[in-house]
């Protein structure tokens, strides 16, 4: 596993650019958009999945999440990035609803990478991952945000992606930490790594 430290999310644009990964990729939490356009701007993905319900919701430490308005307005701020970044050669496709219902109705094994921003307690984060596994293709990626703990900021919305992580690799061999991209604020990214069963070591 590989720790680098530069601004994480930059660096990650920069490994999805790689050619092998120039296909399908699906963002799980969008908001507002902004790193659905630096995607479609810095990668070379031919289509992109954009899965968040912009809707109303209970966050973990038991307050209100933003009124429905706020979430309308993310959603507007969302679509005008991406109709200002993509190119005529990229497809976008939005899916406007929880990833418990949305990511299933996808056809498995056809994505090359996934990106995951969107709840960040334990169980919400563990159920996209193993909903999200699904969708990829072998020797496909899936990079996550606030890869965090320990910090006031986790503590107080009970941010459980680093062990989520943890205990979805164990029993999965294919799937391997591939690196950590440390930010100077609180939000690293990570990225797991398929392996196709014929490079699994024994």
């Amino acid at each position: 596993m590989t720790t680098i430290q530069e601004h994480d999310r930059q660096v990650l644009c920069r490994r999805l650019a790689d050619a092998a990964f120039a296909g399908v990729g699906i963002e799980v939490g969008v908001q507002s958009g902004r790193f659905s356009g630096q995607l479609l701007r810095s990668s070379q993905v031919k289509h992109l999945h954009l899965v968040d319900c912009w809707c109303t919701h209970e966050n973990p430490d038991g307050s209100g999440s933003e009124t429905q308005a706020d979430h309308d307005r993310h959603y507007k701020r969302a679509m005008a990035e991406v109709q200002k970044s993509r190119s005529r050669n990229q497809e976008v496709s939005v899916h406007r609803g929880f990833t418990a219902d949305v990511l299933p109705g996808l056809p498995f094994g056809t994505f090359d990478w996934a990106y995951i921003d969107a709840m960040h307690t334990y169980d919400g984060c563990l159920a996209d991952l193993e909903a999200t596994e699904r969708l990829i293709r072998p020797g496909g990626l899936i990079a996550g945000h606030d890869y965090e703990q320990g910090t006031e900021w986790a503590r107080r919305v009970q941010c459980g992606v680093v062990d989520a992580v943890a205990d979805f690799l164990k029993n999965r061999p294919n799937w391997v930490l591939e690196a950590v991209y440390e930010d100077s604020f609180r939000n690293n990214s990570y990225v797991l790594a398929h392996r196709p069963p014929g490079e699994v070591e024994a």
